[in-house]
């Protein structure tokens, strides 16, 4: 069933034209998903925070490719929308299951973010989880909306990128539209401690041609049917514009990735030397709402 776009969601969730069919889908649509536990909360603040509302936008197949017509999130996940899932306490785990997903907690590079308030922002991507704990979140999220969500393949995100425009030859127009390593997003706070480069709040470049934020640059977004390896692909804000192209990607390096975490043995789902990793949710076409019928004639 189509939900209604809420008026208290932020502006960079719901800007954008009206909803509008491409032959028998949407072009975008609108959804959303419920943390359990926070909605039952007696802590208003919290009920508040309980609707996770985001937005995903139609990409065109392609039959030559094998690529079926499908659906990508306007913007990455958002640390609200995974964080509460991350420590459980917004699924109304029990202990016992809590410590069983520790591996999904994020890093403590992102412990380290969240503790630096004047930086810290719920609409900045989600950061530092493992393929797996991405994955396993789109399970979650499968089973509280009725719509089944995943990682996009490669070959679709690629696409998405040639429908999308590419990668621009210049680096001007590469930084509006892509969250990359500058000066200008090196962060120092009011006792001059350098906190080094930090992601953007999701939504705040320029779109490309489909619509979708962020495609390249803030978050590496994880991929899948990629073999053996495991992928992201996109840059991220740690990277310099001058050392990203169209065929960057980064391959999981468990010993590189995770090579000055202190605890042994290491979780699953932990990266503390490349905390980049984000999510990009997708979904077949087929999984969009449909228009309702129009009414028949009304028969005396």
């Amino acid at each position: 069933m189509q939900q209604a776009v809420d008026p208290k969601i932020p502006s960079e969730l719901s800007a954008g034209k009206p909803e509008t069919f491409v032959g028998k889908y949407p072009d975008r649509f609108t959804d959303r998903f419920i943390f359990p536990a926070m909605a039952a909360s007696d802590d208003l603040a919290e009920r508040n925070k309980a609707e996770q509302p985001f937005e995903m936008v139609f990409v065109q197949g392609d039959a030559k490719q094998g690529i079926k017509p499908f659906y990508l999130s306007k913007t990455e996940v958002r640390l609200e929308m995974f964080y509460p899932w991350a420590m459980g306490y917004g699924m109304g785990w029990s202990d016992v299951e809590v410590k069983r997903r520790a591996g999904f907690y994020p890093s403590q590079y992102l412990m380290w973010f969240q503790s630096a308030a004047w930086q810290y922002d719920k609409r900045r991507p989600a950061l530092a989880m493992s393929r797996t704990a991405a994955e396993q979140y789109c399970k979650t999220l499968t089973q509280l909306t009725g719509r089944r969500y995943r990682l996009p393949t490669e070959a679709e995100w690629e696409h998405a990128l040639t429908l999308g425009g590419g990668v621009p030859s210049d680096k001007e127009s590469l930084l509006k539209i892509a969250h990359l390593a500058t000066d200008q997003n090196f962060q120092v706070d009011s006792d001059k401690r350098e906190f080094g480069h930090v992601p953007a709040l999701v939504g705040t470049q320029s779109p490309d041609h489909l619509g979708l934020y962020d495609l390249l640059g803030n978050a590496a977004e994880w991929v899948t049917d990629t073999g053996n390896d495991r992928v992201v692909r996109g840059g991220h804000f740690e990277l310099p514009a001058g050392d990203f192209n169209a065929d960057w990607r980064a391959v999981e390096d468990i010993d590189v990735w995770k090579e000055t975490y202190p605890n042994l043995p290491v979780p699953s789902g932990l990266y503390r030397d490349f905390p980049y990793t984000g999510i990009r949710l997708a979904c077949d076409a087929d999984q969009a709402p449909r228009p309702a019928p129009e009414p028949g004639p009304i028969t005396p």
